[in-house]
């Protein structure tokens, strides 16, 4: 924090399998993603609000199709700018998954 003059943040994301954590929405912070266990499949769709300053749902029939769609396995890391509109999920018939989300330049 010091070092970038923001807050830095983390959460840790259980997914069951065959489920979705969140819909699709975009951040206020830069996104970076590091799966632990199992995978999970990403979807990241271009930016409504380019470089946005606040937290937002988005409706699916807005967002259009993906941009890139993949599965990440564990020692996988995802980075994605603030704005990216993003959503996983763990697919149906795989174990749980766990990622920890690393969010930095917040400026609350």
């Amino acid at each position: 924090e010091c070092y970038f003059g923001s807050l830095v943040g983390s959460n840790v994301y259980i997914t069951p399998a065959g489920s979705q954590g969140l819909p699709p929405h975009y951040d206020d912070v830069e996104v970076f993603i590091l799966q632990l266990e199992g995978e999970k499949h990403w979807r990241l769709y271009h930016p409504t609000v380019p470089l946005a300053r606040e937290y937002s749902v988005e409706a699916e029939e807005r967002i259009g199709r993906p941009v890139h769609e993949f599965m990440l396995k564990p020692g996988d890391l995802l980075y994605f700018p603030r704005g990216t509109i993003h959503q996983a999920d763990t697919p149906a018939g795989l174990a749980h998954s766990t990622h920890v989300t690393i969010s930095t330049y917040q400026n609350k």
